[in-house]
């Protein structure tokens, strides 16, 4: 641990990697002064409002009891407007910390660096303020080989593919089936065949599959596509999310291909923040398309979700409806 640094603000949509940072954090200081000296404050935390107060002022404070050292972790506290009292409460507590406290920011997300509090931990010279973001792009790919390195095994390029276009850059997830792959392979090294036979997706080829079925005007493909997900139990909002997001890919891939923007999939992987296996495909998939069409198919779309939480119309029908119409 840093000796010059007493207070830490660690945001950004990298949520593992700051999970990782803190466990860090808490197994030193346990081992050093006990796990009494360390707290936890969440600020989403159910019930904890009407709390808050007093516990972040039972935080702060000099325990006699059990020794001077304290780690004090503060998640969320940026997430909604602080109430004047508690944000008065953290400034004050921060201009008189002991010596002997450290306090750790965790926030998932970005930060409103125009808020009072921001800017004062900023300014201050023993804090530290940083970002963690998200793998992107082939990163991602780097990121895999280095967990499955740790975990003691190998993986193979085309396994690498297959564990993003299921999962996509889900660090929780990707982490539990990168372990779950080791173990199961023993050594040898770890196949796209094992990464299908073993893992469940969040994004996988249906979506791909019912894509090129609807560009095919193939509306019982399409529909059957639909229905095998449901069946499956994919939860419908997360279906559509995938589906949307989908067309929104294209919708873009096929902006910067009729401006003539880009050359290839591989520069509209780079432009856009695509993985270079989705970009790949988002790529064919575009010129299967006309561009109204995907207008009018992302607004259908959009339809449904308002429909999902304002009607009591099954999501089965509302997605048959959909291939239908279009």
């Amino acid at each position: 641990m840093a000796e010059k640094n007493q207070i830490f603000v660690w945001f950004g949509e990298n949520d593992w990697a700051i999970s990782k940072q803190i466990l860090k954090w808490i197994e030193v200081f346990n081992s050093k002064y006990g796990d009494f000296n360390i707290l936890k404050i969440d600020f989403e935390e159910p019930g904890q409002k009407n709390k808050l107060e007093e516990t972040l002022k039972n935080a702060m404070q000099v325990d006699s009891l059990f020794g001077q050292n304290k780690l004090i972790i503060l998640k969320n506290v940026f997430t909604k407007k602080l109430e004047k009292n508690i944000e008065t409460l953290i400034l004050e507590s921060l201009e008189k910390l002991p010596e002997t406290f450290f306090v750790i920011f965790s926030q998932r997300g970005n930060i409103d660096k125009r808020s009072k509090l921001f800017k004062k931990l900023n300014s201050l010279k023993n804090s530290e303020v940083k970002s963690f973001d998200a793998p992107k792009g082939y990163l991602i790919n780097d990121w895999i080989r280095k967990q499955v390195q740790q975990a003691g095994a190998q993986i193979s390029n085309y396994a690498i593919d297959r564990l993003i276009v299921l999962v996509g850059n889900d660090l929780w997830q990707l982490e539990t089936e990168i372990q779950k792959l080791s173990n199961y392979c023993q050594g040898r090294e770890i196949s796209d065949k094992d990464v299908d036979e073993l893992v469940k997706g969040k994004f996988n080829d249906n979506i791909f599959q019912f894509v090129d079925a609807l560009a095919a005007k193939n509306k019982a493909q399409s529909a059957k596509l639909l229905s095998d997900q449901l069946g499956s139990g994919a939860n419908q909002f997360y279906l559509l999310t995938m589906i949307s997001r989908q067309f929104r890919n294209i919708l873009m891939v096929k902006d910067l291909k009729e401006n003539n923007t880009v050359s290839s999939p591989e520069f509209a992987a780079q432009k856009l923040k695509l993985h270079p296996f989705v970009a790949k495909k988002t790529w064919q998939q575009a010129d299967s398309f006309k561009k109204r069409e995907l207008e009018i198919i992302y607004k259908r779309l959009l339809a449904i979700e308002k429909k999902f939480k304002s009607s009591s119309w099954s999501p089965q029908l509302l997605f048959d409806l959909f291939v239908i119409g279009l």
